[in-house]
């Protein structure tokens, strides 16, 4: 089985727990609102944290700017975890996460799309893009049905 194939079901596979607790928020209702919103942030944070660290790039002759890139994700995740913990509105916190994972989709197409990073176009396609826009619109749900 190939990388990309390898990667596209581990990814997948680690939306079950998004989709699981959102059948408890919409359908069920024995979670609180509080955790599964905690539960949404802090997964997706997660994630969000994963996807730089795949960008990490710290190779003895790469570039500073490759390796921050990568970094930012894990700050921007900080942040975001002292503001949960301090009660910020659900609605801020995931507009901030959705706004910041979609910017990361963007920039890496623009990576991906450079001669030498073509080879993760395809993860681009069928991995990354979808399981990206899938978080951000889990997070978005609960703002869009007013819950």
């Amino acid at each position: 089985m190939s990388n990309i194939k390898v990667q596209g079901i581990i990814a997948y596979l680690g939306l079950i727990p998004i989709i699981s607790i959102s059948i408890d928020l919409f359908f069920i209702g024995s979670i609180s609102h509080t955790i599964i919103y905690d539960f949404f942030i802090f997964y997706t944070l997660i994630i969000y944290t994963f996807i730089g660290a795949m960008n990490w790039d710290v190779e003895i002759d790469s570039s500073i700017i490759k390796t921050f890139y990568g970094a930012i994700p894990s700050l921007i995740s900080f942040i975001l975890i002292v503001l949960t913990l301090l009660r910020l509105d659900y609605e801020i916190l995931a507009s901030i996460l959705i706004v910041s994972l979609l910017s990361q989709l963007i920039l890496d197409y623009i990576i991906y799309c450079t001669n030498s990073y073509k080879s993760r176009i395809e993860f681009y396609y069928f991995v990354r893009c979808p399981v990206t826009l899938f978080l951000c619109s889990f997070l978005a749900l609960p703002i869009y049905l007013h819950m």
